[in-house]
């Protein structure tokens, strides 16, 4: 009886290390530093407004992700990001944080500032993850916020 249990404490304990292990893999693939882009700051060589930036790290000896970063055209024109992510595939995350977009012709020139948990999705070998609540503050333009 002792052996059947420890055998199945071990199996237990195997099959846990192996699903860690495989969690740790699809961690692996969104740590580091990627571009970021909202679409209303034209990124073309014409309008000399770069890709932003945003840093994702793991939080040592956890599996939990935190994720910062902006894209400013000018002072009243940009997209921030601050938050934790959650991969669920290798094309799709939830986030949990805030985004704030500012554009001068959009909600007034307001900031739109949108706080809570949102999905992001990577589909048809696109290179980026897109934000899918995309509704601007303004309840009519669409942002499309795109993490590379």
């Amino acid at each position: 009886m002792k052996k059947l249990l420890f055998s199945v404490a071990l199996c237990i304990l195997s099959i846990s290390i192996y699903a860690q292990g495989g969690r740790q893999q699809l961690l692996n693939k969104y740590v580091g530093e990627r571009k970021m882009t909202l679409q209303w700051l034209d990124t073309s060589p014409t309008k000399k407004c770069k890709p932003g930036k945003v840093t994702i790290s793991q939080e040592d000896g956890t599996f939990n992700l935190s994720i910062k970063g902006s894209q400013y055209k000018n002072d009243n024109e940009y997209v921030t990001i601050e938050g934790t992510i959650e991969p669920i595939s290798a094309t799709e995350f939830k986030f949990t944080g805030t985004i704030t977009s500012q554009v001068s012709y959009i909600y007034d020139g307001k900031p739109c500032v949108k706080s809570g948990t949102y999905t992001f999705k990577k589909w048809n070998g696109r290179p980026f993850y897109r934000l899918q609540e995309k509704t601007n503050c303004d309840g009519s333009a669409v942002d499309y916020v795109d993490i590379y």
